[in-house]
């Protein structure tokens, strides 16, 4: 099944740059999913499965390391997210 997931990542502490860029760059390598880079957060596109495993694995590094506050929506409706 397709998704499409808007993820917000927030690392409370002084190196939040530096943790929410390596998460960027670790989920951005994924050739499974397209991803969107917008100014307020990530979209994802691709098989839920594969989102969600990508998900799981990288945010339990970034949960286990700092204090954090994710926001994650995500819909089956299936549209690409296009700039105008």
């Amino acid at each position: 099944m397709k998704v499409n997931v808007e993820i917000s990542l927030y690392v409370l502490s002084d190196t939040y740059k530096d943790k929410v860029m390596q998460f960027l760059v670790d989920i951005s390598q994924r050739k499974e999913i397209q991803i969107t880079f917008t100014d307020m957060s990530t979209q994802l596109r691709g098989e839920y499965t594969d989102i969600m495993s990508i998900l799981t694995n990288q945010l339990k590094e970034v949960i286990e390391q700092e204090k954090v506050v994710v926001l994650i929506k995500m819909t089956n409706t299936h549209h690409d997210f296009k700039k105008n």
